[in-house]
């Protein structure tokens, strides 16, 4: 179970990856978060109460990492860090170049770090982004990334 070897296998399913965005971002007020993400997870494929089978809904990687739940999630990423949907961002960035903004929001989001290409991604992104959109943008990338949606 604690075995370094299953860390980030399995994709998360949306209901996971809502709970973990809402932990990573912060919720203003529970109420109104919990309406607006009916919505979402019902496009994402795992609307609650909604399991058509007594089993309920599948366990499996396969099952949530396709292209419609992913564009999903990075919407729902871009939202998040903006502010909709109840969501209450707190960026934790003191930093103004490429790779202090990068290497705050990691810290901030992802303990584990992230890979070297991921990283690289988000440095160039940065880069070419005008100063005031850096830190907002970057976070959305962070948390619709592959590193942000494996458990």
């Amino acid at each position: 179970f604690l075995n370094i070897a299953n860390r980030n296998t399995r994709v998360k399913r949306p209901l996971m990856y809502v709970a973990s965005l809402a932990r990573a971002i912060g919720v203003s007020d529970d109420a109104s978060f919990a309406w607006a993400m009916n919505v979402p997870l019902q496009i994402m494929g795992e609307g609650l109460y909604r399991a058509g089978p007594p089993t309920g809904y599948p366990d499996v990687s396969r099952a949530w990492a396709g292209e419609g739940t992913y564009i999903a999630r990075a919407n729902l990423a871009w939202r998040a860090t903006h502010g909709y949907d109840g969501f209450a961002p707190s960026f934790e960035v003191t930093g103004t170049t490429p790779v202090e903004i990068v290497d705050q929001l990691q810290k901030q989001f992802l303990r584990n770090g992230i890979e070297p290409t991921t990283r690289a991604a988000l440095e160039s992104l940065v880069e070419g982004l005008p100063p005031a959109a850096r830190v907002q943008e970057a976070a959305a990338t962070l948390l619709a990334s592959p590193d942000f949606l494996m458990h």
